[in-house]
């Protein structure tokens, strides 16, 4: 019986102490871990040549790169990306790859091409968008030269872009309902602005609005579709499996330990003495010798 408590009691510890490393693993509003094969969907309306547009846009990691800007390497997830707006019953679509910084997803690079033009637009240094880890109230700001090429012509702009955060809170879209931090970009003495609502299960943004180089979003893009693979969640999952083997090994050792120990023993019967030999005696009682 005391092995069988002591099994239950070692399943609590493992339960306990499991279920407090992985929901501590990351603090809320982490930078995430993407892997190849992440995707993002977003579906929203917006105005564009005066006309009201339905867009989609989505992107996909493919791999880690490095880029470099200057004199200065980055690693960046290369993302294949693509941009389509539909107006008037016809679809133009925009497609490229974005680069963004493996440690917090900072705007390096991105190359696309839209309708028939290549362009070409760096940060240096990365644009910040995000600082992680998020928390209610914080706030930056980021400058960089921003260089865009488009057909041979090169336009240089230095953009420095105030951020602030708030949060946590629940945004509701077609894929669900998610914990969000809300991220704010307004530039200063400029018209870019833009609004991220940031997920951590999903791993980017549920909800991306806002206004840059005079496209306006009349509605927000929102998350309908995804696929963010967390690294570690095979670990995890190994985990939880040698956890449950070790577990259901000592319960089994319990069980068997106390059956052993609830089975009679046979009865013992009395031996007949042996044909010709006096029957034993039981052993005399000596006192023991007086000093």
């Amino acid at each position: 019986m005391k092995k069988l408590g002591t099994a239950f009691l070692v399943l609590i510890l493992l339960l306990g102490l499991f279920g407090f490393s992985t929901s501590n693993v990351k603090a809320q509003g982490s930078a995430p871990e993407w892997t190849i094969g992440d995707y993002w969907e977003y579906f929203g309306q917006g105005d564009f040549l005066g006309q009201m547009v339905n867009i989609t846009m989505r992107f996909e990691v493919m791999e880690k790169v490095t880029v470099e800007i200057g004199d200065v390497s980055y690693e960046t997830h290369r993302c294949a990306l693509s941009i389509s707006i539909s107006y008037l019953g016809t679809s133009i679509t925009a497609t490229g790859d974005a680069f963004f910084r493996t440690s917090d997803l900072a705007e390096v690079k991105i190359f696309f091409t839209f309708m028939g033009e290549s362009n070409t637009i760096t940060y240096d240094p990365p644009q910040e968008v995000f600082w992680f880890p998020l928390s209610n109230g914080k706030s930056w700001n980021s400058t960089s030269t921003q260089t865009t090429i488009s057909d041979g012509n090169t336009d240089t702009d230095v953009i420095t872009i105030d951020y602030s955060v708030s949060g946590p809170e629940t945004l509701t879209v077609q894929v669900g309902s998610y914990t969000c931090f809300r991220v704010t970009g307004q530039e200063i003495g400029g018209s870019i602005s833009s609004t991220t609502y940031y997920s951590d299960a999903v791993g980017y943004a549920v909800r991306i609005s806002g206004i840059a180089a005079g496209f306006e979003m009349d509605s927000p893009l929102d998350l309908i579709a995804f696929n963010y693979q967390k690294s570690g969640f095979i670990i995890m999952l190994l985990t939880i499996i040698i956890i449950i083997a070790v577990i259901i090994i000592a319960i089994s050792a319990g069980l068997i330990m106390l059956r052993r120990k609830t089975k009679m023993p046979p009865p013992i019967m009395p031996q007949e003495p042996i044909y010709g030999q006096p029957p034993q005696q039981p052993p005399q009682y000596r006192p023991p010798p007086q000093p």
